[in-house]
């Protein structure tokens, strides 16, 4: 050894009595993620991987548990450079960043581990990682597809359609509809002539708003039905296409099949025209809305009276409901609000959604998520400029990272174009194609509206 090497080692630093220092520190004092953080780091100079990976491991869950979400995502990241392939953290990673409302960021993380490390696990194993994920990321529709594409070789073809069933709301909200057409395309490939497998391709590819292509496949199931002479399936599926044509919104109705479509349309609340006449649940109302009352038109007034009278109802018993979570929760369980949001959202409920949403959004974590479903339901509601204001206001605030500003200027273009604003939502998404190439297809959408 030479001389210096000698000095360094009487004089310099001592690994071995700075570890055992922070190991008494982190037995007196077990819940601080700081001295943890620093006993792994120690440990993994010294090569004692495992030891320092557990370390880390811990240091990350108190984190988490303390509200330092910034410092627990830093300590996942650094975990994973030292164990790449330990699928619970990148769960965890995954988890954290999206209920940070960096889903931009969450994203990212799981496409990457799809396209890398998935191939380690079986197909089971993938299929569970993948659920588990779509839990962690409700917004987007790749832990679905992904299982789709597991699906599909094995021609579970019954399991792939309640998959695409699962993602095909978030591919609609998130724009990433070429995608989940690609899937379905696939799909269908599978499914061959199996009009089983069909009929719900159908009421898929509406819910999509390719209503063509809905067409299409509605006319080869009733082709099959026609052949096979079995008129009542027949009759069902020139009910449903007549309620269509009509003006019905089959893709709102969320149903994979004539029959469910059917049970539908015999709803109060929902009449719907019909050519054959003489149905109870099918009753045209006049053309004008008004005109003299028929005999037919006195079963339309009770439909109406029946209709309101639950309604009230509703009513009722959702006043009843708010006063409940209001007595029993508050207005402090913010992410209790914001599901409860998504629960009224989902159930049609637009105005109670948005007051659930505005609620969650003062939690910092929440703003993200709360704001952009807040956004929609106004959208939904037909005011586009409050929803573009809402959205407009959280990229000012400074309260999100440049990847959240990315993904709500992205859910502002899809704001736009579907109001109908093609020209400014084309802007956006050349602007953002500029910025990030890569970023979801945003390249595509401008390329398709002109720019």
């Amino acid at each position: 050894m030479t001389f210096l090497g000698s000095f360094k080692k009487m004089f310099g630093p001592k690994g071995g009595d700075e570890r055992s220092d922070l190991e008494k520190k982190v037995r007196a004092s077990p819940n601080d993620p700081q001295l943890r953080q620093k006993l792994a780091l120690v440990l993994l100079k010294q090569r004692e991987v495992l030891e320092g990976v557990n370390e880390l491991a811990k240091a990350g869950e108190l984190y988490e548990k303390d509200g330092f979400a910034g410092k627990a995502i830093s300590v996942l990241r650094q975990l994973l450079k030292y164990d790449i392939e330990n699928i619970e953290i990148q769960q965890r990673l995954i988890g954290l960043l999206a209920r940070q409302g960096l889903t931009g960021d969450a994203q990212v993380e799981f496409e990457k581990f799809a396209g890398g490390l998935a191939h380690k696990l079986t197909d089971d194993q993938k299929i569970d990682f993948f659920s588990r994920m779509a839990e962690s990321l409700p917004g987007s529709p790749l832990p679905q597809l992904f299982i789709v594409d597991i699906l599909l070789p094995q021609h579970k073809l019954h399991e792939a359609v309640s998959a695409l069933s699962k993602a095909v709301d978030p591919a609609v909200a998130s724009g990433d509809v070429a995608r989940y057409s690609e899937r379905l395309r696939a799909f269908v490939a599978a499914a061959g002539e199996s009009v089983d497998h069909l009929e719900p391709c159908g009421f898929l590819w509406y819910r999509i708003g390719n209503a063509s292509q809905g067409e299409t496949f509605f006319l080869k199931v009733r082709e099959a039905a026609t052949a096979a002479d079995d008129t009542d399936r027949v009759e069902a599926i020139d009910r449903v296409m007549t309620a269509i044509a009509d003006g019905w919104d089959v893709g709102s109705a969320r149903v994979l099949g004539f029959g469910e479509a059917l049970a539908k349309l015999a709803e109060p609340a929902i009449p719907a025209a019909s050519r054959f006449g003489g149905e109870p649940g099918f009753v045209s109302p006049p053309p004008d809305g008004g005109g003299q009352a028929s005999g037919r038109g006195v079963e339309v007034d009770e439909g109406q009276t029946e209709a309101e009278e639950d309604a009230s109802m509703v009513q009722d018993a959702l006043g009843r409901l708010q006063a409940k979570v209001d007595e029993e929760i508050g207005e402090s369980d913010y992410e209790t609000r914001y599901n409860l949001g998504i629960a009224y959202k989902e159930m049609g409920l637009l105005g109670e959604a948005l007051k659930e949403f505005r609620i969650a959004a003062r939690r910092a974590d929440l703003r993200l998520g709360a704001t952009t479903l807040l956004a929609d339901v106004m959208a939904e509601q037909g005011d586009v400029e409050s929803a573009l204001s809402e959205l407009d206001a959280l990229v000012g605030s400074g309260d999100i990272d440049d990847t959240g500003i990315r993904d709500v200027r992205y859910h502002k273009a899809i704001l736009l174009e579907k109001a109908g604003r093609t020209d400014e939502a084309a802007e956006l998404f050349a602007a953002i194609s500029t910025e990030s190439p890569g970023y979801r297809d945003v390249r595509a959408r401008a390329e398709r509206l002109g720019r």
